[in-house]
Formats: C-alpha cells, sequence, structure tokens
C-alpha cells in the first residue's frame, strides 16, 4: 500500500493535470516552467528510489539465508577437526582447502547483510524525504498554476469593466469580483462635469500621476485618511490589483467610472450602490484617483474644477 502510495504521487508530479479536477492547459511562464520542472526533479529520483527498494526484503532474506547455509557448514567442518583420520596427506589439504573457501564465502556473506541492512535503511530514509519534497512540489505547482489564473481573471476583469460596448451584466468571477451592475440606469454623470467633489479632504499635496496607460490625480494624504465617492454609482471593482494596489471602481453609468486606488481599507463590495461622499475605505500614504469613459481616462482637473 505505501509504494502503491509512493507511485502515485510521482505520478501526479509527472502529470499535474491529472491531479487537479477541471485543471486547465497550464500557462507556459517561467514561474510555471521552473516549478515543474522542480517538480520533475522530485518525481524522478523518487521514482529511482522506489524501483530500487522493491525486491529489497527478498534481497535482504536471500543474503540471510547464504549466510546461515555457509556458516553452518563451516561450522560442522571444523568441528570434524583439523586432521582426518583417514585419507592422509592429501584429504587434509582437501579439508583445509574446504574450510578456507568456506569461511570467504561466510565473511563475503557478512559484508552483504551488513551493506544491504545499510543500504535499506538508507533507502526507507530517502523514500521519505522525497515523498514530502514530492508533496510540496506538487503543491508549488498548483499554486503558481492557480494564481496565475486568479491573475488572468483579475485583469480580464479590470480590462472590461472600461469597455463601453460590453455594458451587460457578466457573472461574477470566484469570490465575488467583476461586473454585477444591475437596474436602472444612474444619473448622468456627465453633468457633473467640473462640479465633482475631491475624493479626500484637501490639504495635502496635489500632484498629476499615471498608473498603466490611465493619468489621473494622486493626493498625498495622511495614512487612514477617509475616501468618499465622488457621485452616485454601483461598486463594479473591489480588491488589489498590480501597481494600483487596493481599488475601488465605481461605475456611474453610461460609459463614466471613477477610480479609487492605494487604499488601506476598502468598505465596500461589488455590485453595492453608493451615494455621493459615501465612504469606500481609508487611504494609505496617497491616493490615485481617476475619471474614465470607457476606455479612455480624461483629464481629472476638468472634473474636479482644479
Amino acid at each position: 500500500m505505501k509504494r502503491a502510495r509512493i507511485l502515485l504521487i510521482a505520478s501526479c508530479i509527472a502529470f499535474p493535470a491529472f491531479a487537479q479536477p477541471g485543471w486547465g492547459t497550464p500557462v507556459a511562464t517561467p514561474e510555471v516552467s521552473a516549478a515543474e520542472q522542480r517538480a520533475q526533479v522530485a518525481s524522478e529520483s523518487l521514482a529511482a528510489a522506489t524501483a530500487e527498494l522493491e525486491g529489497f526484503d527478498e534481497r535482504q532474506a536471500e543474503a540471510q539465508r547464504s549466510l546461515v547455509t555457509h556458516a553452518r557448514a563451516f561450522y560442522r567442518l571444523r568441528r570434524s577437526g583439523m586432521m582426518p583420520v583417514r585419507g592422509g596427506f592429501d584429504a587434509m589439504l582437501s579439508h583445509l582447502s574446504r574450510m578456507e573457501r568456506l569461511e570467504r564465502m561466510v565473511r563475503r556473506d557478512v559484508r552483504t547483510v551488513r551493506r544491504l541492512d545499510t543500504r535499506d535503511i538508507e533507502l526507507r530514509a530517502r523514500v521519505a524525504e522525497l515523498e514530502n519534497v514530492a508533496s510540496e512540489a506538487t503543491s508549488e505547482v498548483a499554486r503558481v498554476q492557480s494564481m496565475q489564473t486568479e491573475q488572468a481573471q483579475v485583469a480580464a476583469a479590470y480590462a472590461g469593466l472600461f469597455d463601453g460596448t460590453n455594458r451587460l451584466p457578466v457573472a461574477p468571477l470566484p469570490g465575488g469580483y467583476g461586473l454585477t451592475v444591475r437596474g436602472a440606469p444612474l444619473s448622468s454623470f456627465a453633468s457633473l462635469r467640473g462640479q465633482l467633489p475631491l475624493p479626500v479632504r484637501s490639504g495635502g499635496e496635489v500632484r498629476d500621476a499615471t498608473r498603466e496607460d490611465g493619468h489621473g490625480l494622486e493626493f498625498a494624504v495622511g495614512p487612514g485618511s477617509r475616501v468618499s465617492a465622488v457621485a452616485e454609482g454601483t461598486v463594479a471593482f473591489a480588491r488589489p490589483y498590480g501597481v494600483y494596489g487596493s481599488m475601488v471602481v465605481l461605475d456611474h453609468g453610461q460609459s463614466h467610472y471613477t477610480v479609487y486606488s492605494g487604499l488601506e481599507r476598502i468598505d465596500v463590495s461589488v455590485g453595492q450602490s453608493v451615494r455621493p461622499r459615501q465612504e469606500l475605505g481609508a487611504s494609505g500614504s496617497t491616493l490615485y484617483f481617476e475619471v474614465r469613459q470607457g476606455t479612455r481616462s480624461l483629464d481629472p482637473h476638468v472634473w474636479v474644477g482644479i
């Protein structure tokens, strides 16, 4: 049973798709390749140690039987005396030759038994060690692939937020991330141009900033500062994402969005409706704010009047 389990672990490492129900085609990235290479090395080492251990008990038993047989023959021959009663000088020489040969065989058998016993202990310890390595390698492959799958899902969800051609509700990703906007259209966000309040209380430094393909405003505020919605909207995204850090995206209807990133705490969830100036969470040392229409970021100065 134990050896069957060892072989099962080795097969799961060599073919990780079989070890994960519903596992898709692995993403070919350096991280996945490195994890799979470590898993393959562990698999090959475990298979080699297991193969050597197969039949090892029988080899030890055979060595023990050989030792017992030769030792008994040697003992009986010694008890018969060094000088045969009959046969003369030739018989004496033959007797001594048999004793010497049996003694060599006994010594060889003793060395073999000791060597096999030592190797048996080493192999069993090696198999136990490789089982742990194999299990860790399998978990590493699964962890890296799962992490990359989640990152791809989050990236797809975030990219879809600003696609003005895709306004229909979509099924949420595992964990509740993604677009879940439903119900009647919000009031016109475009009418608020130049009248939006700041998402944080003024007093700190305000500077232009960029994140990936967008440009917005960065507010230097104290950690824990209150971050508020600048207008009525629905939470379309609320979780960490890449260089943005922890981020909230509000959908204001008609392909208008506002982005609040660099949060140290998020107090809203995807699909939740928010009122103007409703608290979304707390900022870290800086807050990045952006206004978007579809896939295009807009000049934030025009919208907040600064």
